[in-house]
Order: C-alpha cells, then sequence, then structure tokens
C-alpha cells in the first residue's frame, strides 16, 4: 500500500476555506466542508485502485500532521497511523465516467478527525501488463 492520508488537517483546511472566500468573506462563519471528486479517465483502473478507509474505524490519534515543504509556503496534510481495527474498501476495476465522492474535511468534526483517509493500493492480483492509473481529481468547498 501507498501512503495512506488524507489531503487536508484543521490548518490546511482552514488555510483553504480562507484562500478561496477572499471575494466572500460572509461564507467564513458558516460550517464547511472539503470534499474531493474522484474519477478514472481514459480507461478502465487497472492498477493502483483507490482505498478508503471507514472513518467509523478510525481514532483521533491514528491522524499524524506532516508538513509539506513547498519553495513559497509549508502545506499541511494528515497522514495515518496502522491500526488493526482499521476496516478498509476499495473500488476495482473503475471505469470513466464513474466517480467517488471523499469528504476530505468536515469543520463540525470531532477534533482530530479530519476526513476520509485514502490511498492508492497494491494488488497482487494486478497482471504484468497492467495500464498505468489515469485519474482526476476536483476539490470543492460546500457551505452550510
Amino acid at each position: 500500500m501507498k501512503t495512506v492520508h488524507n489531503d487536508y488537517t484543521e490548518k490546511s483546511a482552514l488555510h483553504r476555506m480562507l484562500e478561496e472566500t477572499e471575494q466572500r468573506p460572509e461564507l467564513r462563519d458558516r460550517p464547511y466542508r472539503l470534499v474531493n471528486l474522484w474519477m478514472p479517465v481514459r480507461h478502465r483502473v487497472e492498477e493502483s485502485p483507490l482505498a478508503v478507509l471507514d472513518i467509523n474505524t478510525v481514532a483521533a490519534d491514528d491522524f499524524h500532521r506532516i508538513k509539506l515543504v513547498y519553495p513559497d509556503r509549508i502545506g499541511e496534510i494528515a497522514g495515518i497511523s496502522h491500526n488493526p481495527d482499521h476496516r478498509w474498501y476499495y473500488l476495482s476495476d473503475m471505469e470513466p465516467g464513474e466517480v467517488l465522492l471523499l469528504k476530505v474535511f468536515d469543520s463540525r468534526s470531532p477534533e482530530g478527525i479530519f476526513g476520509t483517509p485514502h490511498t492508492a493500493a497494491d494488488s497482487v492480483n494486478t497482471p504484468d501488463n497492467a495500464r498505468n492509473r489515469n485519474s482526476l481529481e476536483v476539490r470543492v468547498i460546500a457551505f452550510s
């Protein structure tokens, strides 16, 4: 399995929300969610399908802040440590046009729970001639 992560922490989600609402400051006091739409493009997913953790099996202690250092800023995502209580789901053979929505942050979530942990999963059933995964991700902020 690749790195298990969630795309936002409360710090990085707040930074993104403030950045995106510069022209709409009245939204800033409202509850918000960050949602990712993930979908394959060009062809069926043959290798590294997306796997998601059942959030009901993840403890706040499983989330760890990871700094992402860029030339112009420092970002942050959540890394997820292994826990034998985790329950995984993956979507094999997704076709272009099929989508998965991931809630990656909710301002009303309990402290330390940031969103849906996910990763690209390696499968022992992947044939040697499998085409590389080709996917698209769109991120949205939804306000209540």
